[in-house]
């Protein structure tokens, strides 16, 4: 009899690693602790061994190999399952086959960790402050995009999506480009006592302003957007924008973080930033659909995350460059990027020409 195994979560509507354009992250891939240890231990209930990423033997022909892409800290194992267990992956990018030889990359390189795969991305991406009026435009093209498709906002001549708080003074607005693409974009708002204006606090005042008058620093990220065609490219592409909320915490020394998410994508942002539910959905302006609200307390989750996504870690010039707003040539409206600093990536530099502040 097979011993009881517990597979990553399968989103329905489709594959594994997979991020359907949303202006809140859909996110299939599961980077739930899974370690090398659960699946030894389950080997050991099964005639067929797990090794090195392969079902070895086949004496039973009723057992099937499926191969689970794992977090960083593993590679891809295969255990076995029942035949009529292959409705569970059904829809998904599991590679299912009879035996290791059809396996998916079975006989190719070594597949890289999904950290590794992040940090790949980021190596050829950077993040740009949008404060310029073109990079903003697109900005909002892209949120306008990526909110009618799924319903929140109804059709606007304009063709874009922005609020009152892309203006405040404690409002970031990002870019993340690859190869020089816009992929997404995000806005931080960098909240506290002394700068209180932020999007969640109008919806959830009787959660947030207690903590404003405690004297606590929230980050509050918003508007989180991203580019149909190269979502679907970039598996890593929720967790590469979203770094962007770990950066911003180590700079301004934030309490907590906090995400306005709807229902449906709560169970990623609890396993990307351990955040917890505190308020249940309620509605949100300008929006169609009901968003509720989510927070972690940042000092105590940092060293976790940080050893569990070592590209969340980030160097004080990348910080200084993204969120320091007294740079030279202010007054020319500069455009400020900065590339990754996560380990293997590009190191962060600015070059000033006559337009201002510009990532090369």
């Amino acid at each position: 009899m097979l011993g009881c195994l517990s597979l990553p979560r399968v989103h329905p509507r489709g594959p594994v690693g997979a991020y359907r354009p949303t202006s809140f992250p859909c996110w299939n891939f599961d980077p739930s602790p899974i370690g090398p240890r659960n699946y030894a231990a389950a080997s050991s209930i099964f005639s067929n061994s797990v090794e090195s990423g392969r079902v070895g033997g086949s004496q039973s022909p009723k057992l099937r190999g499926v191969t689970i892409r794992l977090p960083s800290h593993t590679s891809s194992y295969s255990v076995p399952c029942r035949n009529e267990d292959k409705a569970l992956v059904d829809n998904s990018n599991i590679g299912i086959g009879n035996g290791a030889a059809d396996l998916i990359g079975s006989r190719k390189s070594k597949e890289l960790s999904f950290s590794d795969h992040v940090t790949g991305l980021l190596a050829r991406s950077d993040y740009r402050r949008a404060d310029s009026g073109e990079e903003r435009e697109a900005i909002y093209r892209l949120r306008y995009t990526a909110y009618l498709r799924e319903g929140a906002i109804s059709a606007d001549s304009s063709g874009t999506f922005s609020d009152a708080y892309d203006e405040t003074d404690n409002a970031y607005l990002f870019g993340l480009y690859v190869d020089n693409q816009l992929a997404s974009s995000l806005r931080l708002s960098a909240a506290s006592r002394e700068q209180p204006d932020f999007p969640s606090l109008e919806v959830f005042p009787e959660y947030l302003q207690p903590e404003l008058d405690a004297g606590k620093v929230l980050i509050d990220s918003t508007r989180f957007v991203a580019d149909e065609r190269l979502s679907r490219v970039h598996r890593g592409l929720a967790y590469a924008t979203l770094r962007l909320c770990m950066v911003a915490a180590e700079y301004f020394g934030a309490d907590y973080l906090l995400a306005a998410v709807r229902a449906e994508h709560q169970a990623f942002y609890r396993r990307a930033f351990d955040l917890r539910v505190i308020c249940k959905s309620r509605p949100y302006p300008l929006l169609a659909k009901p968003i509720s609200l989510m927070m972690v307390h940042f000092p105590s989750a940092a060293e976790e995350l940080y050893r569990r996504y070592p590209f969340f870690r980030s160097s004080t010039s990348e910080r200084r460059r993204l969120f320091e707003r007294r740079l030279s040539q202010a007054d020319l409206d500069p455009a400020v990027s900065a590339k990754p600093t996560a380990p293997q990536a590009a190191r962060t530099f600015v070059q000033i020409d006559a337009t201002g502040l510009t990532g090369q």
